[in-house]
């Protein structure tokens, strides 16, 4: 009975040993400030396509930041990487920094809105789209009644 007991728990422990999950942490995808992380959904599947990781990169003026968006599939592989200047609001009282409140992935174009921490109104989303295949980012749109 023991020589039984010791054979399971060596099994387990080899079998244990050699199982990793992956693992990515959001410090080593970049060095600037942590602004958040979101799920990518493929639209034509309705289903999870890999994630994005939003990053402060510099203040390039009094109400605008240069952000850095990192793609990563749903292995956490990183895909790619874009920066871009977006509008964030800065008074003496409050800062509130940019989120990305929905990014679907379309064909090869991922269409995200980006919103200010802590407000959820859509009449506040500015809409961009990523092209995966040169990672260029589009100019900030916002929808006027009902189109970009």
């Amino acid at each position: 009975m023991k020589i039984k007991q010791n054979y399971v728990l060596l099994l387990l422990l080899v079998v244990f040993q050699n199982m990793n999950a992956q693992v990515q942490k959001l410090n080593e995808l970049s060095k600037n400030k942590y602004l958040g992380m979101t799920v990518i959904l493929d639209e034509s599947r309705d289903d999870v396509w890999g994630y994005a990781a939003l990053y402060q990169k510099d203040k390039v003026a009094k109400e605008t930041l240069e952000l850095e968006i990192i793609i990563l599939d749903k292995n956490l592989n990183k895909v790619g990487t874009s920066t871009f200047q977006q509008f964030y609001f800065n008074s003496w009282l409050i800062d509130l920094y940019p989120e990305i409140k929905y990014i679907r992935l379309k064909g090869n174009t991922l269409n995200l809105a980006l919103g200010l921490q802590g407000i959820d109104d859509t009449a506040y989303y500015f809409y961009r789209k990523l092209d995966l295949n040169d990672f260029s980012v589009s100019e900030s749109k916002i929808v006027f009644n009902g189109e970009l």
